[in-house]
């Protein structure tokens, strides 16, 4: 499961820095894609540029970061908002939040809708109330009924309240650190055989719907792997029996130069083709290999 963690500073270092080394150190079952605001240019939104395209290819014709940021929130399973007072918030994010709130407004198609969120708000070391940008976060993360009051979107980590800074000894680091360890999170499954759907550009390149929706007929036409699931009336190849177990052999020889197996007949694969396509295919398979059969696990 991948986490997106965006550090809003504005600047490299600091207590952001710390951080990410604590989340680099900690034994979670988490890939994390970091994502500091220090290494991107964000202009502001003009609002009034006629060729606008942010409502229908959720980025901005005047720069090319906040295509590659919104992607990066877009395609992870889980996003994590770490911000800093910077009365309010820093000029890097505030930037982001109006594009965001723009490729989102009067639209169906909104980038982030549903998609689990933690924010965290701190000043110098302490936790601090994030409440008012929760509300204002949670207009990117639904349809509508969203409120300007009070916080009503299930948000991953607890709304603020005095007593996390005694709980956390006014360190915001151990607060997100404890969040981490403790995280239980079932991935949703938008595939039959567990590669990851949310975010493919095959989308809306060619026009995929996936196989789960299409009933296992992708942009290509009908899939093996789905037909052969849908037929055994499992909802994804991880209820199957004959999942491929994932190699024991530290040493195994058949594999090419860019690691992928090329092995077919080793009492490890069972299915030949959901292996085939995780372990063998050189242009469509998974990186690393069997990345996909451990997401159906």
């Amino acid at each position: 499961m991948k986490i997106a963690v965006l550090f809003a500073s504005n600047r490299h270092g600091g207590k952001h820095e710390e951080i990410r080394k604590m989340i680099d150190s900690i034994d979670v079952p988490f890939e994390f894609d970091f994502i500091e605001l220090a290494d991107y240019n964000i202009s502001h939104c003009k609002q009034d540029c006629i060729s606008c395209v942010i409502k229908t290819e959720h980025r901005c014709l005047l720069d090319n970061d906040t295509e590659t940021i919104m992607k990066k929130l877009t395609c992870a399973d889980i996003n994590m908002i770490i911000v800093p007072i910077y009365f309010p918030y820093p000029s890097k994010f505030i930037a982001l939040m109006e594009k965001l709130l723009n490729s989102c407004y009067r639209i169906e198609n909104r980038p982030l809708k549903d998609k689990p969120t933690a924010l965290f708000l701190y000043c110098s070391v302490k936790i601090v109330d994030e409440s008012q940008l929760k509300i204002l976060w949670q207009q990117y993360l639904m349809d509508g009924g969203y409120s300007f009051t009070k916080v009503n979107y299930p948000y991953l980590n607890e709304t603020f309240h005095d007593r996390l800074n005694a709980k956390y000894n006014d360190n915001i680091t151990e607060y997100i650190k404890d969040f981490l360890l403790n995280l239980k999170y079932e991935a949703k499954v938008d595939s039959r055989c567990g590669l990851h759907c949310t975010g493919c550009e095959y989308k809306e390149s060619h026009g995929c719907g996936g196989c789960i929706e299409t009933n296992g007929h992708p942009f290509h036409g009908e899939c093996p792997v789905a037909k052969c699931c849908q037929d055994k009336g499992f909802t994804h190849c991880g209820e199957c029996p004959d999942i491929p177990e994932k190699c024991s052999e530290t040493d195994c020889k058949k594999v090419d130069e860019n690691g992928f197996h090329l092995c077919d007949g080793c009492g490890m694969t069972n299915c030949g083709k959901l292996h085939a396509y995780s372990y063998t295919d050189p242009e469509h398979g998974d990186n690393p290999p069997g990345k996909r059969i451990e997401q159906c696990r």
